[in-house]
Formats: C-alpha cells, structure tokens, sequence
C-alpha cells in the first residue's frame, strides 16, 4: 500500500488468524486486566482503534501499544496459575509436563477457544478465514470473511 502499487499484489490474499486487535481487546478478560493497570497506574489505557498509525524507520516515533504487554502479561499469568495449580503443590517439570500433557480445553484470557495436550505448542484455537484489503487505513489490514471458529475441536 505504502509502495503505491496498482494493482496491490497482496490484495484478497487469504489467511488464517484469530481476533482482531480491537476485539482481543474488548474481552472481558482483557478488560479486567486492563481496568487492574489503570487502577493500579492511574494511566489509561488507549484502545488499539484509538491509536494512530506508527512511522516506519529509523529514528521514527513508534506506536506505543501499551494494550498489547497487559494483553500479553496477563494472558502468560493467567495460563501459567492454571497450568500449576493442575500440576500440584510440587511444581517440577514433571509435575508441569504431566499437567499440560493431560489439560485438554483450557479457558484464557489471551483467546476464546483454547486447549492443552502432548504435542501441541499453542493453546490457541481461535482461527477464522482472513483476506487482505488495502482500501482499510493506515496501509491495509486483514478483514474476516468467517467467524472465529474452535480448531482445536476437531
């Protein structure tokens, strides 16, 4: 988009991804999170609509997502409490291990569908059908073409 050209190669490209930014944001898990930071700093936290676009290079100022590290903090927290306490009173890697290994579906605040078990590296399941649109400001974005759908269900 920002190259100017037209045809944009890229538009209608077709991808996966979960939620949105501004629809992570929105959870009622984030906002919990997001509502403790603002108690606990007395700084509001800008919602990613409401932020302008970041300058690109060198020097530049950047957007300051302050949203995405409570997003991210409190989802590792949130994953890592439930995954102890399934593990026990003795946490060790076994413990943890055995824990995740056996979890199954797993309710976090970082996604609306998730599951643990062996062999699986993401607890996300959240994914929905995506294509490119250039005409969406700053330089294009992802716009759904499905609803979010449970991967993770088979």
């Amino acid at each position: 988009v920002k190259a100017g050209k037209n045809p944009n190669p890229y538009e209608g490209m077709l991808s996966a991804s979960g939620e949105s930014s501004s629809e992570h944001f929105k959870t009622a898990g984030v906002q919990k999170c997001v509502k403790t930071y603002e108690q606990a700093t007395g700084e509001r936290v800008i919602p990613p609509e409401e932020l302008g676009a970041g300058e690109v290079g060198v020097g530049a100022p950047k957007r300051v997502e302050v949203f995405i590290g409570i997003q991210d903090r409190c989802g590792e927290l949130d994953l890592f409490k439930q995954i102890a306490e399934k593990a026990g009173a003795n946490l060790t890697n076994d413990t943890w291990t055995a824990a995740v290994n056996g979890f199954g579906k797993i309710t976090l605040v970082s996604t609306p569908f998730a599951s643990l078990h062996e062999g699986k590296y993401d607890a996300d399941d959240a994914l929905r059908l995506v294509a490119f649109d250039s005409t969406i400001p700053a330089s294009g974005d992802f716009k759904p073409l499905t609803q979010l759908k449970d991967v993770g269900a088979g």
